[in-house]
């Protein structure tokens, strides 16, 4: 695709780009490392993608607005996921394996929600026109890591530019 555009469905863009190389692993490690909620991540990736960057007035609106629905929907089923896939009690590993599909399969339609809702959320934001994704993207990111007061490893700054270049042709 050569630029997303404001109707291309969040969800679609954010499979395709967390296909990318490298991608999951920075997004986790970012999560599991600084506790940063991918999916503000991936909205931000998905708004660069439009070559739109957010200052970190709307970003700390969007991570204010979605922080609840992460905090106590996302995360715990996550740890649940997470549970049964490193040490369920009681059943056995076929029984916990079988779960956790199922499991993982709520955890993703309520980051599905999540997203979906922080979309909606664009028609009340002021993003800012950028020459190209790619300076979107680093704009967005440095507002968000001023918001937060946490610097993102380089490495993972990369990955995640890289990933979208290759999703917008480097538009």
């Amino acid at each position: 695709m050569a630029e997303a555009s404001a109707n291309t469905s969040i969800w679609d863009f954010v499979l395709n780009y967390y296909g990318r190389k490298g991608v999951s692993e920075a997004l986790v490690g970012l999560q599991d490392s600084y506790g940063i909620d991918v999916n503000m991540l991936l909205f931000l990736v998905w708004v660069a993608a439009q070559r739109r960057s957010l200052g970190a007035d709307d970003v700390q609106r969007v991570s204010e607005a979605s922080h609840a629905w992460q905090r106590n929907v996302v995360v715990p089923i996550r740890a649940v996921r997470r549970l049964l896939k490193e040490n369920a009690p009681l059943v056995s590993a076929d029984t916990a394996a079988a779960f956790r599909k199922k499991v993982q399969a709520v955890e993703l339609e309520g980051e599905q929600a999540q997203l979906n809702a922080m979309a909606a959320m664009t028609a009340t934001l002021t993003p800012r026109r950028a020459s190209s994704s790619e300076t979107a993207v680093l704009q967005s990111l440095e507002a968000f890591q001023h918001v937060l007061g946490k610097n993102f490893p380089a490495s993972a700054i990369d990955t995640l530019v890289a990933g979208l270049r290759e999703v917008t042709d480097g538009h």
